[in-house]
């Protein structure tokens, strides 16, 4: 079968609203209506093709559907001559195979609703040879009049079609849906043509048939030709309501759960049946005061279950309310209720003392709700309880309206917004049907974490109340800290949240480990939402429903909802914000106020039943955006500013602002208001408002937002920031007060008339570059820092302001923040930017950007105090304590959990220590596993456990209370193939030897308890141990003390007593990190480190570019990860790219030159292996080469086990004299080692971060390890290393000494260094080890002066 699609008509008659080429792509529910056409036919089994006829000037429809529609091929095919209507439509088809098939017919511009298609094609197959018409039967005798009607015999067969009849033969309109039979369009051609000047119609192609026959499907129809059509289509999805009010309806819902919790706020609590009687009394209250019905009353918001009682009352009184937030200034709270003639303020116990009432700046009475609520019980005594609520719901039809809130208003006042019952009620069936049913829950606990100024507040308040849900208030303490808004929300169904604060819970929840908590749908609107942010939330929680809310305050809260979910994200370049909800048109219109095809461009307006009338008392600013709608005259549609288009699923996207309105931080700005009222600041002359990044100042972008304002001044000379912030802060909500302020001579005008936004970029990046004061509120050179606690501050208090600083990015003075350019949302990222560094929980009583430094500096101190005796009390107490984890420990769980989301099964091994032990004869097992259960208990090391996550990992104690592990002890054939494959190198394990290792080690993990294994491979004439341990508990250190320590205890009895030396140190870190003289070598760091970069080793012209034959043939590459491939050689090498492995054998005559060198020199072997790397690195700049340190320079005993080290870099040339030999290099580089690794717990705390973090990541690994027992007799001689896994660094360059032989081992990336450039790396070390530690020429002159400093303690000894 075939499918024909007629799409060439003209549409002259609704080109009016129309800007489409062809009226088949005006839009429905988002998609063109030929989308409704093409889904038909291409659900018909066996459809071969689909042909379009399209008009000779039509490019729209084939761009948008391209050449295949759910894989079936579409053909297009011109008409070129109109003047033979539908059936000259019919042969364009330049196909003459076409017209041998069978045919299912459809015209683009017809609307039909859903039918049973498969039964219509049913009944097409059963009668083979006639034409099968769709028909729908009307009582609209107009409707069949403009189209054709048909009429039928008793039997369903067609007698008679007559196009646009003048009589009506029956209630039947015949639609452009109609199925051909084969070969039918051919013998209709041969009869009839050529048509000459005849017009033949569709009823003629039909009734050519023989017996045609009629499929009756009772279903919408429409032919779309003139706007009251398109029309016709919207209208047929809207539902009408049916009048009820905001009070019937709670009224409903409170008889139908008198006995359920309708509020809880913290500790109170408030039942339907209670908050219907309160809100009864105060309903009864407000209407014996006298006020005319269909007013205004405030109510100053709460987040108490009072406020809810008051704003019931309020709507069941018959008046609307108006939520004023205490914390706005005075000046904009008078100027809201002014402007909305509210006829009372309802204040709250918990915002105003009744003492203070009476002197507050309102021209409306100020009434106590504790007085009101006495007065409406004394009334509610006089009266029957029945006849006041009737009479408080017969009164609350008096007013139409809901509630009032004001926006951002670009005249420089904010602009009310009244929103009718209706609105309201249409907007809260559709939450409740369309989204709260979707949790198969009777009754939910709905979180509302919004302000309840803020109109994203009602999006939960009222579809819980009337729904007879419970509605959770999140308390205001809950809402500055992200964990405690997570443990809010963890015990919801639903709850609301803006795209930040849902990241800042993504980033709180990745910290802490937790993936799945939170509620079970979460509601997200106020600002866009970005991919990366969804993508993160709905991995942390997966078992959430997100949605991405888009709507304007005019328009009822939410316009259009999308169901987001981590599979349909991946394919998507953005989010889109969905269908219109029910009873809500959205059109894309073009500036001719024309609508556009989907995919096309165009302003977001808004009609239906969500939107308001305009903007209270501010007749212009309605005027602007709101006028009559296009399709229904009758009512109006809000023009939204947004740019957006219909995306081809038929979701809306938004993609920018028409106007000059923000969306920033989750709130909606007219920047207008604020340069209305900096223009109204004494010197100003003109401003204007933008939003910036900081990476439009700099180089560096990190997407932070700023509000920026320019302003010229009369006299020409610049106001510092904080002054105009003060100015500001008395008209304006912090939110909307700039953190810049840069003044321009002039503003400048672009080509197309408009403010040059590049001229004013160049000017932020001007004043920035030369360090202008008024930019930001820091103050002069002479105010800012200096004299102030700020610069004087030591130890804590530098911490807290090196927070303070990396929130904004500035520098900073003792002044309040706000006037500093903070707001909310950056305390809520200072909160918890201090309790992470800390590990405390803040006092956030308070805790606004008005906040200084100093006294933020002094709620940390007074926390840490705390925290510090009550961590005392439960050590006293004996009971388990969690402790901070130690830097690096943090460093490698966050690249574990990274590393382990690779699909290669080696990766499992990631972060093991894993060793293999040959022992030269059998071993007694008993003895074997008593030394390993003491050890166990001796070192705290052994018991402790993660919890946690990344800045928030933290060290747990309660693994003593589990059993230790016993030493496995496994015989037979798998020791003995174990034993041969790994005697010798462990690092060429067969493919069936490793996977079995694999499956051995699985279950060690950070998170796991007791995460390490001993293993003894017991054979016939010999034996292993294989030692396996988390690199969280063990460095390499601990592996020879833990060796040391089993060899001792294996042949000799030693005392039990427990080591606590970890969890002591552990406890302390935090303290000593922070004490005066690690900062101190904090800044050592920062001046050390200040000059460096990382080596390129790929290019590097130190190293020896000719391969020789020895390395070629001799050296030994792998790949780790990945399942190796034979090389041409024989050698190991791996067919793909990722992480490599590189070894080396030196023989024991090069080992004992070198400690011969060592020994009459008097150089530690560390340094000289390390100098001879330093010697081969690039000499036209400083650059790093990493190394561990013990990371025990503050510990004792030295022997203790755990997991210590630090990582460090060693720069070349900082300090470095000229040497005249390898020796004197060689101890100046001793020396320096020796310095920095007296200063390695200042690392840490260095405070350029980016710097040290690069250089951690970016530069390449030096390490040299003994692993040969020195003892007589010992049950080891040495340890073979089984390194499973790559690092993210240019390569990790290993020297193993076996004390008889020595093995270097190289690691390396293949994203920065090739297999070559590693092996004529090993080439130019092994040639400088030669040249240098040869016997008979160590002594002679050395010729390369270039040398490197890096700061390490000699390996050698431990």
């Amino acid at each position: 079968m075939r499918g024909l699609i007629l799409t060439a008509g003209n549409g002259t008659r609704i080109r009016e609203i129309c800007s489409c080429r062809s009226k088949c792509m005006l839009p429905y529910d988002g998609r063109p209506l030929l989308s409704r056409q093409l889904d038909r036919l291409s659900s018909v089994e066996n459809m071969d093709k689909i042909h379009i006829v399209v008009h000779e000037s039509e490019e729209e429809i084939q761009q948008y559907f391209g050449n295949q529609y759910r894989e079936i091929p579409l053909v297009y095919h011109v008409q070129h001559n109109m003047d033979h209507g539908l059936t000259g439509a019919i042969y364009s088809v330049d196909d003459p195979s076409f017209y041998n098939d069978a045919v299912m017919l459809a015209l683009g511009d017809e609307f039909i609703g859903d039918f049973d298609l498969p039964r219509f094609l049913e009944d097409f197959r059963r009668y083979a040879g006639s034409a099968l018409v769709l028909a729908v039967p009307t009582e609209d005798e107009e409707k069949i009049k403009r189209n054709y009607t048909i009429q039928t015999d008793e039997e369903g067969y067609i007698i008679r079609a007559e196009e646009k009849p003048v009589r009506v033969l029956s209630r039947l309109i015949g639609t452009g849906t109609v199925i051909f039979p084969a070969g039918l369009l051919e013998k209709f051609a041969i009869a009839n043509f050529p048509m000459g000047d005849r017009v033949y119609q569709l009823t003629d192609l039909i009734m050519f048939s023989s017996r045609p026959r009629v499929y009756i499907y009772d279903t919408a129809y429409c032919n779309i030709n003139r706007p009251e059509d398109y029309a016709g289509i919207q209208e047929s999805c809207m539902q009408h309501s049916d009048g009820q009010s905001v009070a019937n309806a709670f009224k409903a819902a409170a008889a139908a759960n008198s006995d359920r919790t309708a509020v809880i706020c913290g500790k109170e609590q408030m039942k339907y049946g209670y908050l219907d009687r309160v809100s009864d009394d105060i309903a009864g209250a407000i209407e014996n005061l006298g006020y005319p019905a269909g007013g205004c009353i405030a109510v100053m918001c709460a987040r108490t279950v009072e406020h809810f009682a008051a704003v019931m009352g309020i709507l069941k009184a018959g008046f609307y309310y108006l939520p004023l937030d205490d914390k706005l200034p005075m000046e904009r709270l008078q100027y809201m209720v002014a402007k909305a003639k509210a006829a009372a303020i309802i204040a709250l116990p918990s915002t105003l003392p009744a003492e203070d009432a009476a002197g507050m700046p309102f021209d409306c009475p100020i009434i106590l709700y504790d007085e009101l609520l006495a007065f409406g019980n004394r009334e509610s005594e006089k009266t029957q309880r029945g006849k006041t609520t009737e009479n408080s719901i017969k009164n609350s039809k008096a007013s139409p309206y809901a509630y009032i809130i004001f926006t951002s208003g670009s005249t420089g006042r904010p602009k009310g917004v009244k929103i009718k019952q209706s609105s309201l009620l249409n907007f809260s069936s559709e939450i409740g049907e369309k989204l709260f049913s979707l949790l198969n829950k009777e009754h939910l606990q709905v979180g509302v974490s919004a302000s309840f100024s803020f109109d994203l507040s009602v999006q939960q308040i009222f579809p819980a109340l009337l729904g007879g849900h419970t509605l959770n208030v999140i308390p205001e303490e809950a809402k500055r800290r992200p964990s405690s808004l997570e443990e809010e929300m963890r015990v919801l169904d639903v709850c609301d949240c803006t795209p930040l604060i849902m990241s800042l819970i993504t980033d709180h929840l990745k910290n802490i480990g937790k993936a799945g908590a939170g509620p079970k749908m979460l509601l997200s609107g106020g600002e866009e939402m970005k991919k990366q942010t969804a993508a993160e939330l709905l991995e942390v929680m997966p078992g959430c429903r997100l949605f991405n809310c888009y709507g304007p305050t005019e328009c009822t809260v939410q316009t259009a909802i999308f169901a987001l979910n981590a599979a349909d994200l991946k394919r998507r370049d953005v989010v889109p914000v969905g269908k219109p909800i029910k009873n809500t048109r959205v059109y894309v219109l073009n500036d001719e106020r024309k609508v556009s095809c989907p995919g096309q461009k165009g302003r977001i307006w808004i009609a239906g039943a969500g939107v308001s009338d305009g903007y209270e008392s501010e007749e212009e600013l309605t005027d602007k955006a709101f006028c009559r709608d296009i399709l229904f005259p009758d009512t109006v549609m809000y023009d939204s500013g947004d740019i957006g288009y219909w995306d081809h699923d038929g979701n809306l996207c938004c993609c920018g602002r028409a106007d000059d309105q923000i969306k920033y931080k989750g709130y909606r700005i007219e920047p207008g208001e604020i340069e209305k009222c900096l223009e109204e600041t004494e010197g100003i002359e003109r401003c204007k408002v933008i939003v910036t990044t900081d990476g439009q100042g700099s180089e560096t972008h990190e997407q932070r937002q700023s509000l920026t304002a320019f302003y010229t001044a009369s006299d020409g000379r610049d106001r510092q920031a904080k002054d105009l912030q003060r100015a500001l802060a008395r008209k304006l909500p912090t939110y909307m007060i700039p953190q810049q302020f840069v003044r321009i001579e002039k503003f400048k005008i672009n080509h197309n008339g408009k403010m040059d936004r590049e001229a004013l970029l160049d000017a932020l990046r001007k004043s920035r570059a030369e360090g202008a004061s008024a930019v930001t509120a820091e103050g002069t050179a002479a105010e800012t820092v200096a004299g102030t606690a700020v610069e004087t501050a030591t130890g804590t208090a530098v911490e807290v302001y090196d927070c303070i600083r990396k929130i904004r990015g500035n520098d900073i003075c003792d002044e309040p923040l706000v006037v500093q350019g903070f707001d909310s949302l950056d305390m809520i990222n200072l909160l918890v930017t201090l309790e992470e560094k800390f590990d405390v929980r803040l006092d956030i009583s308070g805790w606004t950007a008005r906040l200084t430094p100093h006294e933020i500096a002094d709620r940390v101190k007074k926390a840490s105090a705390v925290a510090e005796k009550h961590e005392a009390k439960k050590i006293h107490d004996g009971q388990h304590r969690q402790i901070p984890a130690l830097p690096m420990q943090k460093y490698l769980a966050d690249l574990e959990d990274m590393v382990l989301r690779q699909p290669e099964e080696k990766y499992r091994l990631f972060n093991q220590m894993i060793y293999f032990i040959p022992t030269a004869s059998e071993l007694n097992i008993r003895a074997l596993d008593n030394a390993y259960e003491q050890i166990q208990r001796h070192h705290d090391a052994f018991s402790l456990r993660f919890i946690g996550s990344g800045s928030r990992l933290h060290i747990s104690c309660t693994c003593s209370d589990v059993p230790v592990k016993p030493l496995r002890t496994i015989e037979g054939e798998v020791a003995e193939a174990f034993i041969k494959a790994c005697g010798r190198a462990p690092a060429l394990l067969p493919l069936e030897i490793r996977d079995y290792l694999v499956r051995l080690l699985n279950d060690i993990r950070w998170n796991s308890e007791r995460p390490y294994e001993l293993v003894y491979f017991r054979g016939k004439t010999s034996g292993l141990l294989l030692l396996s341990v988390h690199h969280l508990i063990f460095d390499y250190y601990s592996l020879l003390n833990f060796m040391e320590e089993l060899d001792i205890r294996y042949r000799s009895h030693l005392p039990e007593a427990d080591n606590n030396f970890f969890r002591d140190y552990a406890s302390a870190y935090a303290k000593i990190a922070r004490s005066d003289s690690v900062m101190s070598r904090a800044r050592f760091w920062d001046d050390y480190l200040s000059e460096s970069v990382c080596c390129d080793w790929a290019h590097n012209p130190q190293i020896n570019r000719e391969l020789s034959a020895d390395i070629a043939g001799r050296g030994t590459v792998t790949d780790l990860a990945r399942e190796e491939a034979g090389d041409k050689d024989g050698n190991e090498i791996g067919d793909k790219g990722g992480e490599r492995h590189f070894h080396y054998m030196l023989s024991g005559k090069m080992l004992a030159d070198m400690r011969k060198f060592c020994r009459q020199t008097k150089t530690g072997e560390f340094a000289a292996l390390f100098s001879l790397m330093i010697s081969l690195m690039e000499k036209d700049e400083s650059h790093a080469l990493l190394f561990y340190t013990s990371g025990r320079s503050m510990l004792k005993p030295m022997n203790t086990i755990g997991f210590f080290s630090f990582l460090l870099p060693f720069i070349t040339e900082k300090g470095m004299p000229e040497a005249e030999d390898f020796v004197s290099m060689a101890r100046h580089v001793e020396k320096k080692l020796a310095e920095l690794r007296d200063a390695e717990h200042g690392f840490e705390a260095m405070r350029n971060k980016a710097l040290k973090n690069i250089l951690i990541a970016e530069s390449a690994i030096f390490d040299y390890q003994k692993l040969y027992s020195r003892r007589s007799g010992s049950l080891w001689k040495k340890i073979l290393p089984y390194e499973c896994i790559g690092v993210c660094n240019p390569f990790a360059f290993r020297i193993f000494d076996y004390g008889d032989e020595a093995e270097i081992s190289v690691i390396y990336n293949r994203r920065t260094m090739t297999d070559d450039d590693i092996r004529k790396l090993v080439q130019s070390y092994v040639q400088m080890w030669d040249k240098t530690f040869c016997a008979d020429t160590f002594c002679t002159g050395y010729g390369n002066k270039t040398f490197l400093t890096l700061k390490e303690e000699d390996y050698g000894t431990v």
